[in-house]
């Protein structure tokens, strides 16, 4: 009886085990080695739970078992994810979660036990012992943390050479990556680990994203901190890990606070970096992490493993942040502190008076026009701002310096990203550790003497709390309306709208800030061997009580921008952020023969320089400026270009070394008074970088950009820069290939620095090809060629057309010319600084009254068509984009925006028309129109014979003559094959339907018989057949080849027609397949037939295209491709999808079949170990298939088993039951 009971207890457990899916074991490993606070994991169900993790040091799981329980709500509905993780217990000591050291063995249930997962190893330690940084950051080596959509260069067709584009080789050892593991939209499913990996493999430094444990479920940033770990172990390219805003629960949610302190443990442990940005919301929270963790931080040093920054997202208490971090660093809490630049709230960039933060606080976020993010420039006024306060961290969250798709780099990342980078670090200037103590004459002390969120006192800027009088006694919030509205929300509580609108100081009277003390009983910082002043910050309460206490020690600034030199290092920059007003200024500078530099600076723009002893003493600069590119977000703002305006006071008049001459617009020097004024136009180079110091003038002179040009053109401009000590001839020529000059033109130019341009005429037009140049000379005046002072020389090619990619029927994109387009003022201009371009460096201009069009040719009459273009109006008159002269009504749209916008108009050929004429049509004066990027887009045919043109009866998807006469005799391509004579005869042929069918035919129908009597005599490839008809008559069962026909006419003797006759046949089917393994796909291209049936793990699919993309399933799929004919014969192929082994079917009979990756991974040995353990046997295995092998477990006793796979890269331990 006992027996019997075990069997039935057996059978059921078959039978659910059987008709269940199991819960799938994600992360970590099986036999993987983590740390205690490292110990997560990740796996994937299919049932709505309850789920149960169980750990334990008996692989038989009898106790002692810990157990870790999650619920539906847990779960990632979208991927069925479910996490379990450690905690410390620190705020919450009943969620505690760390497991002792040794081996532990762990499974998951969804179903409260009934069933399992199988089971893995894990080993764990909880050696903590520290490892000094790996990687240096100081002011000479500061560490710019990119965030980038790292999807795009997982699936480039070639990683390295993009990511060389990403980050040069001048930046690598500056620049690291943040790969945004956590984020779905790039992993897709892949493994973090193995994600990572492929970086690592591309030789850059990377940071693991950690995303956040409140994250986990249900939106899924899903890293663990045992992913980490591994990465940290593995991948040695990888220098530590990256998030931000934790702090929304660091201070009362146990898992935020066990993650966070969990990565700075893991990064002490390896020597990596934890780089993490934050700010306030209504509790200040860089303060209160400060007073709860300085003493640790300085008992175990984990202050030299955090960078914490000032993140932007939410510029609420902007300055406590910074306030925070740098007396963390002050005090030796912390080692670095940075900036994390990011603009997810900024909602109404520039029209401030229009702000809607009230509705954004009452849960309308995105109102009115929607979430902005600030101009990309406000990122370097923002890392400018940091470097003053002592920053070595520098981080953008936000990827619009590469492109989404393409992940290339973008206009920003030319015109401001990297031109600041390379200044940064090629002039070093940031600012010692030192110079920025110097500036620091007190600290306050907060009085913050508790770690409860809810009762710290509100030094954000709420109505009415302290820090916010703190600010308008000394930071200075500006005055401008409506920075000091106070609005009320729905949360019951107030705030003042500055908190939305400020996070740079609008003042630079504290160069470096003001630093708050980590917690009250913290000694103050010593600098110079002076103790700083402790200022309590209840004794700033009132501007009285700031003057007598605070800025006594600080003079009052006359600037209203931020403009000082520390360290030798220049920084100006406008303080403002929703303003677009001017900030006047006068930085003393009195070195290398210059006094001072002065002028009002614009919203967004900046100067940065460095003083430089070296050669006698000269000046660096940097100036930059923000320039509208509708085509990128942060560029689209209806702000102007900002040129750079500066006005040296000097001892004598300087000499200016400068690459970009071209983007100076003005340069005036005046003896009067010894002032140099210079205006910069940004929208011709960006960033422009010039020194400035007392040597003698160094003659220079510089060509700018040189287009490929058209020869279409009998004459060319050409933009020259120069800098004279005196008045000097220019001559610019340009030389044919072999270095003749073809035309040239000679100015005189009085001294100075400035740029003109010059204009050659060509007669004849110059022929196409390379090797042509253009030269620029100075001379001395009326001197020759032999008395060149300078000279520069660029290479050019003169083109005869456009060689913009094709768009299905017709592009134009006019970076060659005008393409097509003629008539009116249509002309295509150049616009290095994109302004007037939507894609490239030209766009068709159409200026005053007036038009320019196009007609573009060879299309199929009775068709649709769609034509699309990108167009603006920036003139008061309108202009019209349209249509006309197709067999069809006229169409326009009107264009009337001021940046570009898609137009897209439809329209069809008429019968009997072949041609479309667009145009482009101003009927005012004041208009002015940029057009680009038009496109003409096939849709399809339009009427009843859209399949067959011309009637021949071969479709014109099948005819390569689709304009054969009507009525006349054609092939089975649809081509003429003979002339009737007297257009007497039609002939048709038919092809074999399939290949050695022997059922083509050829058809002869006369169209007048005059009741004549006709003989038909057909021959060749075996046939010798003769038919007598009057009107009609077939010759059938025919095979593929060549024929000759005879016709002879009975009442006309004289009359012998001979045709030849060529019958076809369908050529065979073929396929051609490609495997992406991360989006599980198979793209097909097709040949041979009009219908595809094809057939993926049984499923059907039809197509008539010449490709198709289908889904795959994990594991091993099936793929069957058939045409509608049968003979053409058949296509199949085996595909595995998946990076894990897998056993099938389970339970098993006879056969036990082992699934490989694709991933040519070989199987180097099978063995068989019993559910005990005891007996294990190596067993022998066939191929079966390309990508499975079968073994024979027919002598097997029914039971558990575990299949040991060993391979050339990995152990597989599977467990599977034989029935």
């Amino acid at each position: 009886m006992k027996k019997l009971n075990y069997l039935f207890l057996l059978s059921c457990f078959f039978f659910i085990n059987s008709s269940r899916a199991q819960v799938e074991l994600l992360f970590p490993r099986n036999n993987d080695e983590l740390t205690d606070i490292a110990v997560s994991f990740r796996v994937k169900v299919s049932t709505d739970g309850p789920y149960e993790l169980q750990v334990s040091k008996n692989q038989n799981f009898t106790a002692p078992v810990v157990k870790q329980a999650r619920t539906v709500d847990d779960r990632y509905d979208d991927r069925n994810i479910v996490y379990f993780y450690s905690n410390y217990g620190t705020i919450n000591p009943s969620k505690k979660f760390l497991l002792d050291p040794g081996t532990w063995y762990w499974r998951v249930t969804q179903d409260g036990g009934t069933t399992f997962s199988e089971t893995r190893t894990l080993v764990v330690n909880d050696d903590k012992s520290p490892t000094p940084v790996q990687i240096d950051i100081s002011p000479e080596k500061p560490f710019f943390h990119f965030r980038i959509n790292s999807r795009t260069v997982y699936e480039s067709s070639d990683p390295a050479a993009l990511m060389k584009e990403m980050v040069p080789d001048h930046l690598k050892d500056y620049v690291v990556l943040d790969l945004g593991q956590s984020f779905f939209s790039n992993t897709q499913g892949v493994d973090l680990l193995e994600y990572s990996r492929f970086f690592d493999d591309l030789g850059y430094k990377f940071l693991f994203d950690s995303g956040g444990v409140g994250d986990l479920s249900p939106r899924g940033r899903s890293s663990l901190l045992s992913e980490i770990e591994m990465a940290f172990k593995e991948l040695p390219n990888c220098v530590g890990a990256a998030t931000s805003e934790a702090f929304y629960g660091y201070f009362f949610d146990e898992d935020k606070r066990s993650n966070i302190d969990g990565i700075i443990e893991l990064c002490r442990k390896y020597g990596k970096v934890f780089s993490y940005g934050d700010m306030n919301w209504q509790a200040a929270k860089w303060p209160l992490f400060s007073y709860a963790n300085y003493d640790s931080y300085l008992d175990k040093n984990y202050g030299d493993y955090l960078l914490p920054q000032n993140k932007t997202t939410d510029p609420w208490g902007a300055y406590t942040n910074v306030s925070s971090i740098q007396g963390m660093k002050l005090t030796g809490m912390i080692k670095n502190i940075g900036m994390w630049s990011d603009a997810w709230c900024w909602e109404k960039f520039g029209d401030v008076d229009d702000f809607e933060l009230e509705e954004w606080m009452n849960g309308t976020h995105a109102t009115g026009s929607g979430t902005k993010y600030h101009p990309y420039i406000q990122n370097m006024k923002q890392f400018i701002y940091g470097i003053t306060y002592g920053s070595t961290v520098f981080t953008i969250e936000q990827s619009t310096q590469y492109d989404r798709f393409t992940g290339r780099p973008t206009d920003h990342y030319h015109r401001y990203l990297e031109p600041f980078i390379n200044a940064v670090i090629d002039e070093k200037l940031i600012p010692s550790e030192q110079a920025i103590n110097n500036n620091f004459k007190i600290i306050v002390d907060t009085g913050i003497n508790t770690t409860d969120a809810n009762s710290t006192p509100n030094i954000t800027y709420m109505p009415g709390n302290i820090w916010g009088d703190v600010l308008r006694s000394t930071y200075g919030i500006s005055d401008l309306a409506p920075y000091s509205d106070v609005v009320f929300t729905k949360q019951n509580y107030d705030i003042q709208q500055s908190a939305y609108l400020e996070m740079i100081p609008n003042t630079d009277r504290y160069p470096s800030g003001i630093p708050f003390l980590p917690k009250s009983s913290v000694s103050p910082p010593v600098i110079n061997g002076t103790p700083l002043a402790v200022v309590k910050l209840e004794d700033l309460d009132t501007q009285a009580e700031a003057d007598a206490n605070l800025n006594i020690f600080y003079p009052e600034s006359t600037n209203e921008a931020y403009a000082q030199i520390i360290d030798n290092s220049i920084f100006v920059f406008n303080t403002l952020e929703n303003h677009d007003i001017k900030q006047s200024y006068t930085l003393n500078i009195n070195h290398a023969g210059i006094e001072s530099l002065s002028g009002n600076i614009d919203l967004m723009s900046y100067v940065i320089g460095k003083l430089k002893p070296d050669d006698g003493g000269s000046i660096f600069f940097q100036v930059n400026g923000y320039v509208p590119n509708p085509s990128l977000r942060e560029g689209e703002y209806s702000l102007p270009a900002y040129p750079s305006i500066l006005t040296f006071k000097c001892t004598a008049q300087p000499n200016i070394k400068i690459e970009e001459l071209g983007a100076i617009k003005n340069y005036n020097w005046n003896d009067a008074t010894n002032e140099l004024s210079i205006e910069i136009d940004h929208t011709i180079a960006g960033a422009v970088n010039f020194t400035l110091q007392q040597d003698p003038v160094t003659e220079t002179i510089s060509i700018d950009d040189v287009p490929d040009l058209i020869t279409t053109s009998s004459n060319l401009d050409f933009k020259i820069g120069y800098n004279l000590r005196e008045t000097r001839d220019i001559v610019v020529s340009v030389l044919d290939p072999n270095d003749v000059i073809m035309a040239s033109t000679t100015k005189t130019i009085i001294k100075g620095v400035n740029n003109d341009v010059f204009t050659l005429n060509f007669n004849p037009i110059p022929a196409s090809g390379t090797g042509y140049s253009v030269v620029a000379q100075i001379r001395p005046v009326g001197g020759d060629e032999t008395q060149i002072i300078v000279e520069k020389k660029t290479p050019f090619e003169f083109l005869t057309e456009a060689t913009c990619p094709n768009t299905d029927v017709y592009n134009e994109c006019f970076e060659n010319g005008i393409g097509l387009w003629f008539g009116g003022s249509g002309t295509a201009i150049r616009e290095v600084q994109r302004n007037e371009v939507y894609q490239g460096n030209y766009a068709l201009m159409v200026k005053g009254e007036g038009a320019s069009a196009a007609t573009i040719s060879n299309l199929n009459p009775n068709n649709n068509y769609q034509i699309k273009a990108f167009a603006k109006n920036l003139g008061t008159g309108n202009i019209n984009f349209g249509l006309k002269d197709h067999g069809g009504p006229e169409q326009s749209t009107s264009v009337t925006n001021t940046t570009f916008e898609e137009k897209t108009l439809s329209f069809t050929t008429g019968a009997n028309n072949t041609s479309v004429r667009v145009y482009y049509y101003s009927p005012n004066s004041d208009a002015e129109g940029y057009l680009d990027n038009i496109s003409l887009i096939d849709l399809g045919c339009a009427g009843a014979n859209c399949n067959d043109t011309d009637l021949d009866g071969v479709l014109n998807a099948d005819d390569d003559c689709p304009n054969t006469p009507a009525g006349a005799a054609v092939d089975s391509n649809g081509c003429e094959v003979f002339s009737v004579v007297a257009d007497n005869f039609l002939i048709k042929t038919t092809g074999e339907t399939c290949s050695s069918k022997n059922n083509g035919s050829v058809l002869i129908t006369v169209q007048n018989s005059n009741n004549a009597s006709y003989t038909a005599i057909l021959s060749g490839n075996g046939v010798d057949v003769t038919k007598n008809f009057t009107a009609q008559t077939i010759f059938e069962d025919l095979g593929a080849g060549e024929y000759t026909l005879q016709i002879t006419v009975a009442e006309d003797p004289d009359f012998n027609g001979e045709f030849t006759i060529t019958v076809g046949e369908p050529e065979a089917l073929g396929v051609t397949s490609k495997v992406n393994n991360n989006s599980k796909t198979v793209s097909l291209n097709f040949n041979g037939g009009q219908q595809y049936n094809i057939s993926v793990n049984n499923r059907l699919f039809r197509t008539k295209a010449s490709n198709i993309t289908l889904p795959l399933e994990d594991g091993l799929n099936y793929v069957v491709v058939k045409s509608d004919k049968d003979c053409q014969g058949i296509y199949s192929q085996q595909f595995v999808i998946g990076s894990e082994l897998k056993l099938f079917p389970n339970p098993a009979t006879q056969e036990l079949n082992i699934l490989l990756p694709m991933s040519n991974s070989k199987i180097e040995a099978i063995n068989i170990i019993d559910l005990v353990g005891k007996n294990k046997q190596l067993y022998p295995y066939v191929a079966n298939g390309e990508y499975s092998l079968k073994v024979d477990i027919s002598n097997l006793k029914k039971g558990f088993y575990f299949a040991n796979i060993v391979t050339n890269k990995n152990s597989y331990t599977l467990k599977f039951i034989k029935k």
